[in-house]
């Protein structure tokens, strides 16, 4: 592979029950989170761990899928069986989702140990490229991919070019024998404004 990188982050509840309530609006459902979300506008999520409270089954009956083999109701399938799209955020603990279900509905589910993942962006940290391994990559996603094959869905296109060089030096600061001195390493930086407009001591990372 040309790249070594851990494994990718999701954005997510911080843990199982990160869902206060779930509120039925006039354009939607809004979601009440027990800690910031990070969600913007256009995010899209997908719950998990979702179920009926005993005393819901008037507004979310459980119907026998012969598709999936098991019960379902339509109320955990609105926000299991698929993404749900971030509408808007109306603060850092509470959004909007593109998801219809009456106050009934709402009221009749069981969150106690639900959680939410967002599913249209992942976070690469520490994603590093081998030497040689400039040019233009695919970025493609897959659903559980145990091969290179199963990665169907392209999402976009990532960029390996070759670094910049500059001009660099090192001089000593003895020439006696034996001795530990320190070096100096010189080097111009170009015109980038981040090293015209800086001010005081730079450092290397």
């Amino acid at each position: 592979a040309d790249f070594s990188a851990g494994e990718p982050e999701l954005l997510r509840s911080p843990s199982a029950g990160g869902v206060t309530a779930l509120r039925s609006v006039g354009d939607g459902t809004r979601i009440l989170a027990t800690a910031p979300h990070g969600l913007s506008p256009g995010a899209r999520i997908r719950f998990s761990n979702v179920t009926v409270r005993t005393d819901g089954s008037a507004a979310c009956p459980s119907l026998f899928s012969v598709a999936l083999n098991r019960q379902v109701s339509h109320c955990v399938e609105a926000l299991t069986g698929h993404s749900i799209q971030v509408i808007s955020v109306t603060s850092d603990t509470t959004a909007l989702l593109n998801v219809t279900l009456s106050a009934q509905e709402c009221a009749a589910l069981d969150l106690t140990q639900a959680r939410w993942t967002r599913t249209n962006e992942q976070t690469f940290q520490n994603l590093v490229a081998k030497r040689g391994a400039q040019g233009r990559y695919s970025v493609c996603w897959g659903q559980a991919p145990t091969s290179d094959v199963e990665y169907a869905m392209p999402v976009g296109v990532l960029d390996v070019r070759v670094p910049l060089t500059f001009r660099s030096a090192m001089h000593v600061t003895s020439q006696a024998p034996g001795l530990d001195t320190p070096s100096v390493v010189a080097f111009e930086t170009g015109n980038a404004a981040a090293y015209t407009i800086a001010e005081g001591p730079l450092s290397f990372k």
